[in-house]
């Protein structure tokens, strides 16, 4: 499981790279290399603003696989390992699903530097945890998409509101015919 993980996250950061480093490879490399994000003292609050949800994006990763362990993180329940329930950081936090809001601001507040509004602004903060360290990356370097953050956005949202909440299994369940832990409690 641990190992199926880790190619998944290669994948994903294989994605990230070519949509940063190939499709978007100008802008990038006037933002990174040429000095773009210092040019201005709003382009260095961005990158400064980008960098700070990628660490927090990543200190949630990190805290939860800490906590979970490899089976909790790669969905171990699921396949039938015992994984207990924790309460300690970042499940005191009083978010759901810590890891996945990680991940999902670090990207989302990446990209969405280029493009603040008040709107905008209320929306990250409401929207506070895996996708982190994705859109912090995107933010912090000035990316000119925010595809594939969206895309990022819309899987683990998927995952937490779908997959893995007990109405999204009797859902799925019931369109599709699956057999899941809940289905075989019930």
């Amino acid at each position: 499981m641990q190992r199926l993980g880790m190619y998944i996250k290669v994948f994903q950061f294989g994605v990230c790279t070519y949509d940063l480093l190939v499709l978007d490879r100008t802008n990038v490399v006037n933002n990174l290399i040429q000095g773009g994000m210092l040019a201005t003292p709003e382009k260095t609050a961005q990158l400064a603003f980008g960098l700070l949800l990628l660490f927090i994006g990543q200190v949630l990763n990190y805290a939860v696989f800490e906590a979970l362990g490899a089976k909790g993180v790669y969905y171990g329940y699921e396949f039938g390992y015992p994984v207990s329930r924790v309460y300690c950081f970042p499940y005191n936090l009083s978010i759901s699903d810590p890891q996945y809001w990680g991940k999902y601001l670090h990207v989302f507040i990446a990209v969405m530097t280029n493009h603040l509004t008040a709107l905008n602004i209320r929306f990250i903060l409401d929207s506070t945890g895996v996708v982190l360290s994705v859109f912090g990356i995107y933010i912090a370097v000035g990316a000119s998409s925010l595809m594939i953050p969206i895309f990022e956005l819309f899987w683990y949202l998927m995952s937490m509101k779908v997959l893995e909440n007990e109405r999204g299994r009797r859902w799925a369940n019931a369109v599709y015919g699956s057999k899941t832990n809940s289905a075989k409690a019930a």
